[in-house]
């Protein structure tokens, strides 16, 4: 990919130029040897080629009858330690060849298309059919839908996507509507037998309540209407004899 001068400082090539020089032209990862700029083939091999290098990296490969060289094929790169151009501390930079600065920087990578989807107001479809919503939207969105991959059953799903560096912000415990978390038994049994309850993240902690078989397509349907939760919660504990003490506490 290439670099945008302008996240750099003046006098980058010369601070590039001093760390491949004290890394010997070689990357402080992998040990590849890489040539200089404009530097000859044999001179190259009398600065650092030794046997133990040319076990690993052959200076060679044959084509047919032909030896063709094939040392200092990767260039050397400079790499910032913590992915920011304009922190170009000494102690934040290091030499890598090509191959190993690219997988130092898939992680970073795959942050910045994170973010830039998200800027962009994007989900991928997994991420939409997993409860995923948009962390750098002002005002959030709880995604709850039926999943195609429960095989039709009506299957809500509220997870946040984690993303490391990426802000976060989610609605407030309590003003959500929560979410139906669909259990199955014993997997080893042709079929086994399958359980709903009603999960919310309340302002006094995570509610877990049974809702029984013929209530499921009612609070799906509540829950889909974005009905208060507390109002949800009322139709799923009544009548049941025993409830938890999260459900007791804020239906005092």
């Amino acid at each position: 990919m290439p670099m945008d001068r302008s996240l750099y400082p003046d006098n980058w090539d010369e601070l590039a130029f001093q760390i491949k020089t004290e890394a010997n032209w070689c990357c402080t990862e992998c040990g590849r040897p890489c040539r200089q700029p404009g530097e000859s083939f044999d001179t190259f091999l009398k600065r650092c080629w030794t046997p133990s290098l040319e076990m690993r990296y052959p200076s060679y490969e044959m084509d047919g009858e032909r030896r063709v060289s094939k040392a200092g094929r990767f260039v050397l790169t400079v790499a910032h330690i913590d992915h920011e151009p304009g922190n170009c501390d000494l102690t934040n930079l290091k030499a890598l060849c090509a191959p190993c600065h690219g997988t130092y920087d898939l992680k970073q990578m795959g942050r910045k298309r994170v973010l830039k989807a998200e800027r962009n107001g994007q989900l991928r479809t997994d991420d939409i059919l997993n409860g995923a919503q948009l962390a750098l939207l002002s005002e959030l969105v709880v995604y709850q839908r039926l999943d195609p991959r429960s095989g039709g059953r009506r299957t809500m799903v509220r997870k946040p996507l984690d993303a490391v560096g990426s802000k976060r912000k989610h609605r407030a415990p309590g003003n959500a509507s929560g979410w139906i978390e669909e259990r199955l038994g014993n997997r080893k049994r042709a079929n086994p037998s399958v359980s709903y309850y009603y999960r919310w993240d309340s302002p006094k902690g995570r509610v877990s309540e049974y809702i029984r078989a013929s209530q499921v397509t009612r609070v799906a349907r509540m829950i889909e209407a974005e009905r208060p939760a507390l109002e949800i919660l009322r139709i799923v504990v009544e009548g049941k004899r025993k409830i938890s003490g999260v459900s007791v506490e804020l239906l005092r």
